[in-house]
């Protein structure tokens, strides 16, 4: 989507979204060495969406949807969050200990025609801006000693799957969430519409994740030699 391109034209200006919407795009890159791998690299890149949402006013009553390029919600789940009462994204209530819509996304390989019975996709993730880094209240965002690395997830004490042992408990709010706890972190609560019997544990889906939909296999190769966490031997592997 570079600006000026027909495909940037048609995302910002044509409605897409609803005639009231307004379309940002955040250009990216960074080739350089990246402390923690390829996933490091993907967070740094959420971090810049996130810093859009502080510059356009996001506020703690709106709601944060992250999502990868091929994830997305239902149109009935996303209707729901949009007008249904969810306790998650009761401003007032909302304490940030565990503020996560999670999708529970059907997931399609290479083709429409290619359903996976036997997976689920976790993504994408809601979460109120309440709860965001940069949005949220800074009086509770971790310093960097209190994750992993630059860029990274909290530490374990500082998460919800360890209590939160490490955060004063006299504290209204628990920590807010950066891009890499959002998208990675437990502390969330997974929303199924359905109840069907050819999936493992009867979970329905409220999103789609369009997996590897390529035209040729040197495409797909191609990617997996050069996305955020690249496989160096893709162009030699079995498909």
């Amino acid at each position: 989507f570079v600006n000026g391109t027909i495909e940037h034209k048609l995302l910002v200006e044509s409605d897409l979204f609803g005639p009231h919407t307004a379309v940002t795009v955040e250009n990216f890159f960074y080739e350089g060495e990246v402390d923690g791998g390829g996933l490091i690299r993907e967070h740094r890149q959420r971090d810049v969406i996130f810093k859009a949402w502080k510059r356009l006013g996001m506020r703690d009553d709106d709601i944060g949807v992250l999502s990868d390029a091929d994830e997305t919600p239902t149109r009935d789940f996303l209707r729901a969050v949009q007008i249904c009462d969810i306790p998650q994204l009761r401003v007032e209530e909302q304490d940030c200990h565990s503020p996560k819509l999670v999708v529970s996304s059907m997931v399609f390989e290479g083709s429409p025609e290619c359903m996976t019975v036997t997976r689920k996709w976790m993504h994408p993730d809601f979460m109120l801006g309440k709860c965001i880094e940069g949005v949220g209240d800074d009086r509770y965002k971790l310093s960097a000693r209190q994750r992993k690395r630059e860029f990274a997830w909290r530490a374990d004490k500082f998460s919800a799957k360890f209590n939160y042992s490490g955060w004063p408990k006299e504290n209204e709010l628990y920590p807010l969430w950066n891009p890499a706890d959002f998208r990675r972190d437990t502390g969330g609560f997974s929303i199924m519409f359905e109840d069907v019997d050819y999936l493992p544990f009867r979970m329905g889906h409220t999103g789609f994740h369009f997996h590897n939909y390529f035209e040729t296999t040197q495409q797909l190769r191609t990617k997996y030699m050069t996305y955020g966490h690249p496989v160096q031997t893709a162009d030699e592997m079995a498909i």
